[in-house]
């Protein structure tokens, strides 16, 4: 992959430094364009040849945790050097909740998962840790935009036909929920309009040959600028940079890379941005993306709806 093709993969993956994924939910050719300084063409047909060659695998939408009254944490920790890790992922996987679960060629084990605070999130930490043999672990929330919107039936209808693929036309959401596709359009706007719901692409850049997948994880001096520091880390990384997780405790930045030498080059780059308390590259090895919990928590919803 090239910049042309990592820009294009963080279009689909970054919505905003503070924001996980994205709001809109149709890729914008003349916005993409734009940024990259390349032709519309040119975007279009980098996005074919990615899509045909397992890059992107499809387009998914995600909820905002807020209307499914839960909260989003991320935990990294190392898992003892003899644990098997294909294992250990797939038990994790199975953890009330659990959206996300990467290892690395270097033992670190990166989770996602929704809770509802207090004890579930205590709880579920405790959980994970002893499962894991836990050495160290590193935690934070992740913050999404407040949204105060009031979902009706006809809304969560929307949204369980469209989770598992945002790419679809108004008119095969109006089929699969029985609404016109200008009654489709309408209440779709208005949840992109009231952050309700957002956009995340599915990819492996493994597809390609010849590079690599890293996550430099980023933890930050007490009382330093994160504002100031995120866009030294952004500038550095800039040309292989394809999502930042600026998140509340420590950040997550992914980045595709064509050697083991050039994630230990960023590695050292990142460090030595001043404000950056610890760095560390490491490899992605597995990724497990689970959608079942919030498949299982619209479906509620819609069940309550009446």
């Amino acid at each position: 992959m090239d910049r042309i093709d990592i820009g294009i993969l963080r279009w689909f993956l970054q919505g905003h430094m503070t924001a996980p994924f994205r709001p809109e939910v149709r890729p914008n050719i003349k916005i993409i364009s734009k940024q990259l300084g390349v032709t519309g063409e040119t975007v279009r047909n980098r996005m074919r040849r990615m899509f045909e060659t397992g890059i992107l695998n499809g387009v998914v939408a995600q909820p905002n945790p807020g209307i499914l009254g839960l909260q989003v944490a991320a935990l990294g920790m190392y898992a003892p050097r003899e644990t098997s890790r294909p294992k250990l992922a797939r038990r994790l996987a199975l953890v009330e909740g659990m959206q996300l679960v990467a290892t690395h060629l270097d033992g670190m084990i990166g989770l996602v998962f929704f809770h509802e605070g207090g004890e579930s999130l205590e709880r579920k930490i405790r959980l994970v840790k002893e499962m894991a043999g836990a050495t160290e672990t590193v935690f934070t929330e992740v913050v999404f935009p407040p949204c105060d919107l009031e979902l009706k039936r006809a809304d969560w209808e929307i949204l369980a036909a469209l989770r598992p693929d945002a790419s679809q036309s108004y008119d095969e959401l109006a089929r699969k929920t029985a609404l016109s596709a200008k009654t489709v359009k309408r209440r779709l706007d208005r949840m992109v309009a009231g952050m309700a719901v957002f956009t995340m692409a599915l990819h492996e850049t493994r597809a390609v040959s010849g590079g690599l997948e890293a996550n430099v994880v980023v933890q930050y001096e007490q009382g330093a600028d994160r504002s100031a520091v995120d866009r030294e880390i952004v500038k550095a990384l800039d040309d292989d940079l394809f999502y930042a997780g600026v998140w509340a405790r420590y950040s997550v930045y992914a980045i595709y890379l064509p050697n083991l030498a050039a994630a230990e080059g960023a590695e050292r780059e990142v460090k030595a941005i001043r404000g950056v308390k610890e760095a560390k590259a490491s490899i992605i090895d597995e990724r497990l993306e689970l959608y079942d919990p919030i498949d299982q928590v619209i479906a509620s919803k819609l069940r309550g709806s009446g």
